[in-house]
Formats: C-alpha cells, structure tokens, sequence
C-alpha cells in the first residue's frame, strides 16, 4: 500500500479488520509489524491464530546499529510485543532451536515443535560429492542488505583474502538500503572491482544456478536470525557455508561437520574458514556432501506435512468443507499454504 507509514496502518487494520472474522484461523509470521496488528485484531474479533516465529525481531533491532536508547526502546517494544503473539497463540511455530528456547516458557502447550520453515522444492537441490574451487574464489551471499547481516565483515573479509595473495571475488545477492554504503566501502578497500552486486533475485532457476556456479556461501549475521532461508538453500546445492554463531544457526550447522561457525563482526575467521576448505579439498567435499544431506531434511514438502498435521490437530481439518471460508487460513496475506517467502 502506497503512502505514509500511519496512513499505511490505518488502510491494513481496515482490510485485516474485515478479513480476519472470515478465516477459522490467522497465521501470523514474525518479526513483522503487521503481524502484530493482526494478532490484536485476532484478540478483538475472537479469532484464533498461530504464530510462525522466524527471527529474533527485538535481536535484531538491536545488532542493526550503535547501542541508543532509542533502539533499545524499540527492542523492548519488540520483545514485548512478541511475547504477546505467543501468549495468546493457540499453535506456536519456532524457527530454530534457540527461539523455541527463548519463547516456549510463554506458553509451552503451543509450542509443539521445533520447526523450521523453507521453501525448498525439489528443484532447489543438486547434489554435488566432489569439486574443485575456481581461480578466483567465488564467494557468495544471499542476505537483505540491511545492517543486522554484518556483510561489512564479508567485504573486510574479501579484502584480507586479496592482501594474502588470495584471488576471489564476492557475489552479492539481495537488496536494501545498505547497498550504497556497501559500494562505498568496497570502494574504499580498494575491492570494488572484485565486488558484483547482483541485487534481489527470486528463488528459481537463476538463483540456483549461482549458488551452483559458486564455491563458498557466507552468512556473516551480527544476530536476530533464526535458521536463515538462503542458509538452507546453499546447503541443498551442496555449497560449504561459512557462518556466524548466532541466533538458530549454531543449533543446525555441526561445526566443522556441515559447516563452518564464525563470530559476528570477525572478518579474519571468516578468511580462516575460506582457506581451510580451499587448502583441504577433502574437507571441502565431505561438507558439500554433509551439506546437502543436511538440507534433504528440511524440504519444504516434508516440512509442511508435519507443520499441516499439527496445524489441523490444533484447528481441525481444512478439507472437504462446504462453505469455502472456513477452510482460510487468513494472515496480512491469506493463504492456505505455506507462504514463499523471499530466501533472504
């Protein structure tokens, strides 16, 4: 919707408003402002609801820039605001083992399972046991340009990569607001030329077959994540990943097994990490493989059939009901099946 910010509001709480008493139920993904605009909808109108907790919205807040108190106020709203959502939810979805930690005490009953959420069909996967790294290194990520993903400790990264005498380039995917200042920080390192900005790029052919063509993913996330999307799709295209310990992801990568773990905010580690897989093509090749069968586990069909059992355990079916709207499941987007969200 077109405008300002509070004209914005107004216009999605009159359409959520009207929407939400149709549906049986609301799936609310968050961290997402208008998803908690739903949830208070949901309250008022006496809808039910699931949660589907994706990142650490008040972490995230947090690591998006210098310590205020103005972003810490922000962060306690957030935080407040999220245990709200998963208090008064009748189903709660956590994405990855430290969310569903930090939330389940709010109500345990609805936290059925440590679930993560993916879009990985089966045209994300290629299965790759062996390989060798080009000349240059070819380094990807796929992240929002946005400053909780620390991508400023990749580009230092790949500037320590080229000092060591190292060829490699950067393939950067995604877009934000971080983009200009990303360009001129690859400017100043003297990088830029080893730098390609590729922007958004849906999930599908293309995106696949840059993960394909690449050698190294690398996540460099300051927090908030919960098991990051583009995480999960580079492993199903049996690329090594290099990421940091935060948020769910040290609860999904077995360091040094299916992945590599690295501090926020520490590009040497990062350089580390590259030159250890490039220098050891047998590690590099038993990760592609842990990798990519860490990954088969969390297909998006096998996913949503554990998440729509629970789903309509909690709710009842969905199915084979003569008046249509009782089978919606209604949320800021309706839908009656998993969302496709953007990978980053």
């Amino acid at each position: 919707m077109q405008g300002g910010r509070l004209s914005r509001y107004i216009r999605h709480f009159s359409v959520l408003w009207k929407l939400i008493p149709q549906a049986r139920a609301a799936c609310l993904d968050m961290p997402q402002e208008h998803s908690l605009l739903a949830g208070i909808i949901c309250r008022l109108r006496g809808t039910p609801y699931f949660v589907r907790l994706l990142g650490d919205w008040p972490e995230a807040i947090l690591a998006s820039g210098p310590n205020s108190r103005v972003r810490r106020l922000k962060a306690f709203v957030a935080e407040t605001a999220s245990r709200f959502l998963v208090r008064n939810a009748a189903l709660v979805f956590a994405q990855g083992k430290a969310l569903s930690a930090k939330y389940s005490r709010f109500n345990p009953a609805a936290m059925k399972a440590d679930l993560v959420h993916t879009t990985l069909s089966a045209d994300a996967f290629c299965e790759r046991e062996s390989g060798t790294f080009h000349d240059p290194i070819r380094v990807i990520s796929v992240a929002g340009l946005v400053p909780f993903k620390g991508l400023e400790a990749l580009a230092s990264a790949i500037s320590l990569l080229l000092r060591g005498k190292r060829r490699a380039e950067w393939w950067c995917v995604g877009k934000g607001p971080e983009r200009p200042a990303l360009e001129s920080l690859a400017r100043s390192l003297g990088i830029a030329s080893q730098v390609k900005f590729h922007g958004y790029i849906p999930l599908g052919p293309d995106l696949f077959r840059l993960y394909r063509d690449a050698d190294v993913f690398v996540l460099p996330s300051k927090g908030g994540e919960g098991v990051p999307l583009a995480m999960l799709e580079a492993m199903a295209n049996s690329l090594p990943v290099v990421v940091t310990r935060v948020g769910g992801i040290p609860g999904m990568i077995a360091d040094g097994v299916d992945g590599i773990l690295v501090q926020p905010g520490k590009p040497v580690e990062i350089v580390t990490a590259i030159c250890s897989l490039v220098d050891d093509p047998s590690l590099a090749n038993r990760m592609r493989r842990a990798a990519f069968e860490k990954a088969r586990r969390y297909s998006a069909a096998r996913v949503w059939d554990v998440q729509r059992r629970l789903i309509e355990a909690t709710f009842g079916t969905f199915e084979h009901e003569s008046d249509e709207s009782r089978g919606r499941i209604a949320g800021p987007n309706q839908y009656t099946c998993p969302v496709s969200h953007p990978h980053i």
